[in-house]
């Protein structure tokens, strides 16, 4: 990360990059995104073991991490080894913390490696196999999309609504 801000990409200093360069540009940072949070999963994983429970808020305050995000890391470090995430590594962190609290998380990383699911497609795949409980109509619509309509209500066409609105109004 201090390389970047000692070197910013090219396309701070007003040059014209390629489509392919921006993609690549795009990929360097979402990785280097991911591995900082790999890496302060795994560091805090440490500071459990070393300092016990409580010595991790003080480890998040003092390295200005929020403390939630920090556990969360701790847990996706956790649960899976490095082996898996070698395994899976064309996956972004965000992939492993959305299968971290499934039933079969190994699962879920191969379905969405497989399928070349975004986190999105992943969310709404791991979401229709829950369970329907009474009164979940009312919550049916929890993950809002003002960009474009909801891919399970049908076709698109022009002056189609997000069917999140509709549904909840």
């Amino acid at each position: 990360m201090k390389d970047y801000i000692l070197n910013p990409p090219a396309y701070i200093e007003q040059q014209k990059l390629s489509w392919e360069e921006y993609v690549s540009q795009g990929l360097d940072a979402r990785e280097a995104k991911d591995n900082s949070q790999w890496a302060l999963g795994d560091l805090a994983l440490g500071v459990k073991k070393d300092y016990g429970e409580d010595a991790i808020g003080k480890y998040a305050t003092e390295i200005s991490v929020v403390k939630s995000s920090l556990e969360t890391y701790r847990k996706v470090a956790k649960t899976f080894q490095k082996s898996i995430r070698l395994d899976f590594s064309r996956l972004s962190f965000s992939h492993f913390q959305l299968c971290v609290y499934q039933d079969d998380p190994e699962m879920w990383l191969k379905l969405a490696h497989n399928n070349n699911w975004t986190c999105e497609q992943l969310a709404l795949e791991i979401k229709k196999t829950k369970p329907i409980k009474e009164n979940d109509w009312l919550r049916i619509y929890d993950l809002w999309n003002f960009l474009k309509p909801d891919v399970r209500l049908g076709i698109a066409h022009p002056g189609q609504i997000p069917g999140q609105i509709v549904a909840n109004v």
